[in-house]
């Protein structure tokens, strides 16, 4: 059980850095960035470029049809199969210092 403060801080200048060690409060190192651990990259955007790979649209309404389609022909498992798969790698990850497995 921790009583201290721990920061995990994307970009952080030293002057920031220097500021919380004196407030003796730890910066997280930021992990590098992984699609394969990024929420916004993980479940849906990959699907999501498939299928709009090599279409073009002449207005912003396409686009937004398109988008709106691919949405409301997933079911709510899909989005709940895609929060517990991206916990499971993140736990993986912890689990083995940062370094994630397949």
């Amino acid at each position: 059980n921790r009583k201290e403060l721990i920061l995990l801080h994307d970009k952080v200048t030293s002057t920031t850095v220097e500021k919380l060690h004196q407030l003796s409060i730890e910066v997280l190192p930021h992990p590098p960035y992984s699609l394969d651990l990024s929420p916004i990259d993980f479940h849906i955007f990959h699907l999501l470029d498939n299928l709009l790979t090599q279409k073009r649209f002449r207005k912003q309404a396409d686009i937004e049809y398109a988008f709106q389609q691919f949405l409301s022909l997933r079911n709510s498992n899909f989005y709940i199969r895609g929060i517990d798969t991206l916990a499971i790698r993140w736990q993986k990850c912890t689990e083995h210092n940062g370094n994630y497995l397949k």
